[in-house]
């Protein structure tokens, strides 16, 4: 279960982030994710591993915000943007399989609030 280490690792990033601000922050409150459909993360996984990734941190207890972003797709044949289901990529209105990824990809913090 790659959520794990993907949670581990956000945690140490937003742990680094935190030690360059002037004021202290003992503590995440809330962090605010983006989640793409093709991103190759899992909501529900990433949700149960991510309060024992968070123990004994400054993310312990932080509430987590998602925003699921739909696979998004240009088609280089006829132009139209549109957004197949996962996993197709081709294009829906033509069918050309001949496609440019314009959003779905990603996993990314938004933001997070601390105190």
């Amino acid at each position: 279960m790659h959520e794990l280490s993907l949670a581990e690792s956000m945690i140490e990033q937003l742990a680094e982030a935190l030690k360059s601000e002037s004021s202290p922050v003992t503590r995440i409150e809330k962090i605010d994710l983006e989640i793409g459909s093709m991103s190759g993360v899992e909501k529900d996984a990433f949700e149960f591993v991510f309060p024992f990734a968070a123990e004994g941190t400054v993310a312990e207890g932080a509430q987590l915000t998602f925003r699921e972003v739909e696979l998004q797709v240009k088609c280089m044949d006829c132009g139209s943007v549109t957004s197949p289901e996962y996993p197709f990529v081709s294009c829906v209105s033509c069918g050309s399989s001949k496609t440019d990824i314009l959003q779905g990809k990603d996993f990314k913090i938004l933001q997070m609030e601390v105190s």
